[in-house]
């Protein structure tokens, strides 16, 4: 008797090894990216997704399509958008969220720590800020153009830092709620087009400031978070010259009275041979490498002051540096306003030209 129960169930027992969480293709959406701007009632936000229609054929182009709903909340407009799509919403292959600058300057912790805490949410999604549009008109781009715009958008993120090294990519687990700054890359629209022109400085979670890329650019390489990309230095002739710079190392120290000195290093690479300079001889190098790195310092100064200036210096992480070296005093200071860089000495050298007895070599 047990024998034939056994023969009984046991096919059953695989039965119940079925797909529990099987979806028909038709009736779920592939979403490409996330837009949140400030909706039409106060205090409302509205949430868009793009989502990808897949190509019925190689030679066809995939198409896409923007959707946008209100709600209070992240979790609330994401609830509509279903309702809206009449299908699951897939964010396996998402890759952005776009905040519109006005979103951003009322604050974005609120929606990311949804993000991050939902595991439906890809934690390596690109964040990014959208100055003078809304973010969903940048997502509806793809509408326009028929391509996903979300993929072109987050790959000019990635590459934006690892061709010229001017913005930093930040991602979804690497943003710091609970840090004094962060900076995000800021696109812009100009001529119909969207280019990262700046970053999106945020304390807090709160932007209070936009840096264009110049100024990003010297303050990456003071906090040391720049390694390589493209820089141009201005002579006192006006002339611009145009470099690769490279094997950053930077070097601080702080007084009781909170001045900062400041010492950097760098190989620059040359992308053309500035007629300024006198390149045959190794006195001519030598006197080369001293006025790039005097150009290097007056630049980083100037932004420096710049910022300083406009009360924004501690986009630096002036501060940040000054509460962990010298706690006593940035205590007494109450503020990062004490805080002063009191000397700046940059130091270049030229790492694609060299110079033997035969003369110059490249």
């Amino acid at each position: 008797m047990k024998s034939i129960l056994i023969i009984v169930l046991f096919p059953l027992v695989f039965s119940l090894f079925g797909c529990s969480d099987y979806r028909e293709i038709n009736d779920t959406a592939l979403v490409s990216g996330i837009a949140v701007d400030r909706g039409e009632k106060d205090g409302s936000y509205a949430l868009s997704v793009e989502i990808v229609k897949p190509s019925a054929s190689e030679n066809e182009s995939p198409q896409a399509k923007v959707l946008t709903q209100e709600g209070e909340t992240a979790e609330a407009c994401l609830n509509r958008l279903v309702n809206a799509a009449t299908k699951e919403l897939l964010f396996s292959h998402c890759k952005l969220i776009l905040f519109s600058e006005e979103v951003a300057k009322g604050g974005i912790s609120e929606f990311v720590d949804y993000f991050l805490r939902s595991p439906e949410y890809r934690a390596d999604l690109f964040l990014a800020v959208v100055s003078g549009n809304s973010a969903k008109d940048m997502l509806s781009v793809g509408e326009k153009e028929s391509r996903v715009c979300s993929f072109d958008f987050a790959a000019v993120i990635r590459n934006s830092y690892t061709e010229t090294g001017s913005v930093p990519p930040t991602r979804l687990y690497q943003y710091p709620a609970d840090a004094p700054l962060c900076m995000l890359p800021m696109f812009c629209r100009a001529d119909d087009v969207y280019e990262i022109e700046g970053t999106s400085c945020l304390r807090e979670g709160v932007q209070y400031a936009s840096l264009d890329l110049r100024k990003t650019k010297s303050v990456l390489l003071v906090s040391g978070e720049s390694h390589s990309g493209e820089i141009t230095l201005t002579s006192e002739s006006g002339d611009v010259i145009s470099c690769r710079i490279s094997d950053v190392k930077v070097k601080k120290s702080i007084s009781d009275d909170l001045k900062i000195s400041l010492e950097l290093r760098c190989n620059l690479i040359l992308t053309a041979l500035p007629d300024q300079f006198d390149l045959s001889t190794e006195s001519g190098m030598n006197r080369c490498c001293e006025d790039l790195s005097q150009m290097l310092s007056q630049r980083i100064y100037g932004d420096w002051t710049s910022l300083r200036n406009e009360g924004l210096s501690e986009v630096f992480g002036f501060s940040v540096y000054a509460a962990r070296y010298a706690p006593r005093s940035y205590r007494n200071g109450e503020s990062g306003n004490r805080i002063s860089l009191d000397s700046l000495r940059c130091s270049v050298s030229l790492v694609n030209l060299s110079y033997s007895d035969g003369g110059l070599a490249k």
